[in-house]
């Protein structure tokens, strides 16, 4: 299972490696949630808790988690719809603070069908290559996800308070952050890197972090804030450090990148797992290492 669609988690191509490596715990805690990991690529464990700074990435789990059958046949009838551009502006732009429960999750059906990304937090460019087609094949996947997310415990606040909160030895926390080199992609990105990198070494429970390490060239091309920038440069800096203090590995991927003014054309993904145990596999593609 890899989440409510396939785009719904971003580290397919290393979940074997994390399931290898994932300490058979008490709790797990999914410390920077977004829309999941661990719970789709994992077995369930007796607590299991997904935090996210984001109230709208929460809410969607919570909507889901509470779905009924009569829930899921309101939607149906909402969710056979034609993608229309103007409509699918208009929901990129909306106030979903004021939606009930359906509409706001009809919204992010909507605008994953009609976007890149697909919700309002990740919401970028209109394709409108599924005009006029039906989506009620979903339904059964969401139902599915919403059985999965039954007993999960919600939580919305900052990382640290979360990794405080929940320290003990029979804890897991599986940490994905948003990534230094990437920050501008998510709409809450104020992880104070600093304190994190304090209050992992404090912990009493087990850690796991998934981290791209590299510094995208997105970085000195799409990113011309000062405060933004020196923001990024810091937070790579307290990543590499916690790289020289703990075991890891270096996983590498090739993927093709593109921009606007610049085309990179083969690169490869260098992601970092770095945890405060030792690891027991060994990467299949190790290309570098501290």
């Amino acid at each position: 299972m890899s989440g409510y669609f396939s785009i719904m988690g971003g580290l397919e191509w290393l979940s074997p490696h994390i399931k290898a490596n994932a300490p058979n715990l008490t709790t797990m805690v999914e410390v920077t949630g977004g829309r999941g990991e661990l719970l789709w690529i994992t077995p369930k464990y007796p607590i299991e808790v997904i935090n996210d700074k984001d109230e709208n990435l929460i809410r969607l789990h919570k909507v889901t988690a509470s779905l009924s059958d009569s829930m899921l046949g309101t939607l149906g009838e909402k969710y056979d719809f034609i993608l229309d551009e103007q409509e699918y502006q208009g929901m990129r732009t909306m106030d979903v603070s004021t939606l009930d429960d359906i509409d706001f999750l009809y919204t992010y059906l909507y605008l994953f069908q009609g976007g890149k990304h697909g919700d309002e937090v990740f919401k970028d460019v209109f394709m409108p290559t599924l005009q006029g087609k039906s989506f009620r094949k979903v339904l059964p996947l969401l139902k599915k996800t919403s059985m999965r997310l039954k007993d999960v415990i919600f939580e919305n606040h900052d990382a640290i308070y979360i990794l405080e909160k929940y320290d003990s030895p029979d804890t897991f926390f599986f940490l994905d952050p948003p990534y230094p080199s990437r920050e501008r992609y998510y709409r809450i990105h104020d992880l104070d890197w600093v304190k994190l990198r304090r209050t992992l070494k404090q912990l009493a429970g087990a850690w796991m972090m998934i981290c791209d390490i590299s510094l995208s060239p997105r970085v000195g091309t799409a990113i011309r804030n000062t405060e933004r920038l020196r923001y990024i440069v810091e937070s790579h800096n307290e990543l590499m450090q916690l790289l020289g203090e703990y075991p890891h590995h270096i996983y590498s991927e090739p993927f093709r990148m593109g921009f606007s003014n610049l085309d990179f054309k083969e690169r490869n993904k260098m992601y970092a797992m770095i945890t405060n145990y030792p690891l027991q596999d060994q990467p299949q593609q190790l290309s570098w290492s501290m």
